[in-house]
């Protein structure tokens, strides 16, 4: 079952494929491309279907309420602003400090095994070995 494009529009919208790109129009705050400026200008139904919508807008913009907070919602608001940005810093601090822990033990551990491999004495006989053939090579040839 296939849906046309005009199954959705009303019966004052089927002259013009293109009235359905007004609400992106009106959303956007101008008219984008040449061709749709001035085909918005110059058609009855596209024009017709902006200058409706942009009515609507008005209507529901008029229905919410536009109240300011009075200034002891602004200084409680603000005071915990400040210790919940404290608490943030805080927690981020202590992760960055884990983390700094974590790295360090990681290391150590590396340069343990690392100082336990090159004294190892499989390691120290053959540096031994290599050194004394290099020096009796070089001394005696």
């Amino acid at each position: 079952m296939s849906t046309n494009h005009m199954d959705v529009v009303s019966k004052e919208e089927y002259g013009c494929p293109h009235s359905h790109k007004a609400s992106l129009i009106l959303e956007n705050g101008e008219l984008a491309g040449e061709f749709l400026s001035r085909h918005f200008e110059n058609c009855d139904t596209c024009n017709k279907k902006l200058l409706r919508l942009k009515n609507d807008r008005k209507v529901f913009l008029k229905q919410i309420p536009f109240v300011t907070s009075t200034e002891e919602v602004k200084v409680i608001f603000s005071s915990e602003a400040v210790l919940a940005t404290e608490k943030v810093k805080r927690k981020v601090h202590l992760l960055k400090r884990k983390r700094m822990n974590e790295v360090n033990r990681q290391a150590l551990i590396f340069f343990s095994d690392f100082k336990d491999a090159i004294l190892s004495k499989p390691v120290v006989l053959s540096l031994c070995l290599v050194t004394t053939v290099w020096s009796y090579l070089k001394i005696f040839n």
